[in-house]
């Protein structure tokens, strides 16, 4: 056996004759037969001609493949189970992709496939979970039934009409691949590919336009101007996904009430303020790899189910997403900071967010976010109103440096919370008309409770507060349930109307100055001293 290649970073840094960075071999015919393990990215020699069945199979580090050159055969299995596997190119080469080749890689979302490719065999595909587009070159005349099986999040299939029932009858959105610039279909519409040489889409160039269906373009377009297909009345579809867009202009594609399905392409790193806004029955739009930023109102008021930024992704705007029902999930890459003010108001069916890493959550963020039922967050400061009206919110687990006035107002099915961090003041009404709240823990950090903190909070049964110094007008009015509040020995103020209609309170636990305070209104005291 003869060794070949080591864990690079460039195509072209091969090293031949090093045994300490050997990471697979070959036989006398070029093939790999062999591998060891911990390789990260694989970019295969130009002179490899075959890859053995499962050589590569179990790879648990290995993330990119790269097959350059003469390779035409892959074996059964060949990438079988890289759990961290995310890119493939195969060889332009390659006559087949044979079963399992890529099976049980969960986290593959892009692969290329070469025009010489004439057969995807059975399984090839399965349980890709993060494979969302795939492109299927004309060349391939054999398609297997189970091909794609178990890809849940398969939605967008670019290839020949062939194969549309196919991928239909799996609920994929499919785009036939496009052969010349202008097609009239008299049931579809006017569909239209933008040659090669076209540079760039002019500002307002398809606005109020009513009889394209369908746009795609060719792998040179650079530039989409503002407005550019605004108001396109029957655009149902747009495929980007081979151009090296690098702007898409403002309101681009906003108010298009027919528009479906948008894919992007990697170039794009920046979508601008209402570039989809108001474009009702967009459902999926494939975000580009190395998307950094959203503006304002990007998405608002578009029906999109799922978002799954980057790693790349920094930046949200105000309102990006602001009043889109159908939003259910958000995965936000570790590099987002901010929640801006109403990003994500009226997404009334959101359900799932990761906020760990996030450090500010502003204004509104959240507001009428009524399917999130739980809440875990790190942010340094959440902002007035952030979650308010989440009628789902069951449970929050906060660490905070500050919140600000109606926090979590309305969340009516809000039960639990667990407070910590150095936050100081429960703000005003932050949590009114939580109605069955029962359970909430106060940080020793806390010295305020501020006007009609807990308002109309009917089943908070028990109240401790270690380092509380104040409590503001109508704090606990109308907590019906209240029987039991254990005050610290900093409390110097306390309204007279703090705990106006709680007729149940028994039992106090508060400095000795307090007693006549509680007594009068008929409570057992304990004093602190």
């Amino acid at each position: 056996l003869k060794p070949k290649g080591k864990l690079i970073s460039e195509y072209d840094d091969y090293d031949n004759g090093d045994s300490d960075t050997i990471k697979y071999y070959i036989d006398q015919n070029d093939r790999v037969v062999k591998a060891d393990k911990g390789i990260v990215k694989l970019f295969l020699a130009p002179e490899i001609r075959e890859i053995g069945a499962e050589v590569f199979k179990d790879q648990n580090d290995l993330e990119t493949v790269i097959m350059n050159g003469k390779c035409v055969k892959i074996g059964e299995g060949a990438f079988k189970n890289c759990p961290q596997l995310k890119k493939v190119e195969l060889s332009g080469a390659l006559l087949e992709i044979p079963s399992d080749a890529v099976a049980d890689c969960k986290w593959l979302s892009y692969v290329f496939i070469p025009d010489s490719c004439f057969a995807i065999k059975s399984k090839a595909f399965k349980n890709c979970n993060n494979l969302k587009y795939i492109k299927i070159p004309s060349t391939v005349g054999e398609l297997a039934p189970d091909a794609f099986s178990s890809c849940r999040n398969l939605r967008v299939v670019e290839g020949p009409e062939k194969f549309r029932s196919f991928f239909n009858r799996m609920g994929v959105y499919y785009i036939t691949s496009k052969t010349s610039f202008i097609k009239q279909d008299e049931e579809k519409g006017l569909n239209i590919f933008l040659p090669e040489h076209i540079l760039e889409i002019k500002d307002g160039m398809f606005e109020n336009d009513e009889r394209m269906t369908s746009f795609s373009a060719g792998q040179n377009l650079e530039r989409i101007g503002d407005r550019a297909f605004k108001n396109a009345k029957d655009l149902l579809d747009v495929y980007l996904g081979d151009c090296s867009l690098t702007e898409l202009g403002n309101e681009a594609f906003n108010d298009c009430p027919n528009l479906i399905i948008v894919v992007l392409p990697k170039s794009l790193k920046e979508i601008k303020p209402l570039t989809f806004a108001n474009s009702s029955k967009l459902e999926d739009v494939l975000l580009p790899e190395d998307l950094e930023k959203v503006g304002q109102f990007a998405f608002a008021y578009t029906n999109v189910g799922e978002i799954d930024f980057p790693e790349s992704f920094h930046s949200l705007a105000e309102s990006a997403f602001e009043g889109c029902a159908g939003l259910d999930s958000v995965n936000l890459s570790d590099k987002v900071r901010t929640i801006p003010k109403y990003c994500f108001e009226g997404c009334r069916n959101l359900s799932r967010i990761n906020l760990e890493n996030v450090y500010a959550i502003d204004d509104f963020a959240f507001k009428n976010c009524y399917g999130l039922n739980f809440l875990k967050t790190n942010a340094h400061r959440i902002g007035a109103r952030a979650f308010a009206n989440c009628f789902g919110l069951e449970s929050a687990f906060i660490t905070t440096g500050s919140m600000k006035e109606g926090v979590f107002s309305g969340c009516k099915n809000l039960m639990k919370v667990v407070l910590n961090g150095n936050i100081k003041i429960i703000p005003c009404k932050a949590f009114e008309s939580c109605f069955k709240l029962k359970n909430i823990t106060i940080p020793e950090s806390v010295q305020k409770i501020s006007d009609k903190a807990f308002i109309n909070c009917k089943n908070l049964g028990a109240f401790e507060a270690k380092g509380v110094e104040e409590i503001g007008d109508y704090a606990f009015w109308n907590c019906e349930k209240l029987v039991y509040v254990n005050l610290s020995d900093n409390l110097k103020k306390i309204s007279d109307t703090a705990f106006e209609s709680c007729p149940n309170i028994r039992f106090v636990t508060a400095p000795e100055r307090f007693r006549n305070y509680f007594e009068s209104r008929g409570i057992y005291f304990t004093s602190t001293q």
